[in-house]
């Protein structure tokens, strides 16, 4: 119980950095810091603050238990101001140069190559709590917003997006029912992968819709989300 829910040591964690920055959005709305803390400028400072967090506690030898360092707001404040710059420019018919600019898949190419090259002598670790995987959040986020702007979503994203919530939550229970009928891990790597894709895809969607049939059971395992 202490690891659970004082040190957040689980996959939930995500839920406790959505609370902070949902309080701070409140925050921002309410006592109007956008006079303060633009969300374009704050970007920027935003990315080197994330990117020197994570930067530390790859350089520390000890990491504190659980997720803590993982919740902690300075890690995740550039998607913060990466999402208030979106709301900001998405809709609008002429955005500024610079988002433009980034927007051009060859940034995106260049990024993507050197990660790779890096990676090859093992001096980078594919993890998401990696300081490059700031810049290169960014650059794919702001080119897949350029690409799939005025796109309606297909009915399959929707419909995936109908359980997205309840996946997250619900997916290591099906991955450990595959891993449980497959102790020796006798399946071939290609299967293995596809058989945790289905089965935990599958089972996920199954137990959302079978607990909001009950009251409780959507706050306790996901609620199935209405998309329009």
């Amino acid at each position: 119980m202490r690891e659970y829910l004082l040190y957040a040591g689980w996959h939930g964690y995500f839920l406790l950095i959505a609370a902070q920055f949902y309080a701070f959005y409140w925050l921002y709305g309410r006592l109007n810091l956008g006079r303060w803390l633009p969300a374009t400028p704050w970007l920027a400072l935003g990315s080197l603050v994330s990117m020197s967090w994570w930067g530390y506690w790859q350089w520390r030898s000890q990491l504190p238990p659980g997720y803590l360092h993982w919740i902690a707001p300075f890690g995740w404040l550039y998607l913060f101001f990466l999402a208030l710059t979106l709301v900001r420019h998405y809709q609008t018919e002429t955005r500024p140069a610079w988002l433009e600019a980034l927007a051009q898949p060859r940034w995106l190419l260049a990024l993507i190559g050197l990660v790779v090259l890096l990676a090859l002598p093992g001096w980078l670790e594919y993890s998401s709590k990696e300081v490059w995987v700031v810049p290169l959040f960014l650059l794919f986020t702001l080119w897949a917003m350029h690409r799939l702007r005025g796109r309606r979503a297909p009915p399959l994203v929707r419909r995936l997006n109908e359980f997205s919530f309840g996946i997250y939550l619900a997916h290591p229970m099906f991955f450990n029912l595959v891993d449980r009928l497959d102790p020796d891990q006798r399946l071939p790597l290609g299967l293995y992968a596809l058989t945790l894709a289905g089965v935990g895809m599958a089972g996920s969607i199954t137990w959302n819709l079978a607990v909001n049939r009950l009251q409780w059971g959507g706050l306790l395992f996901g609620k199935r989300l209405r998309v329009a």
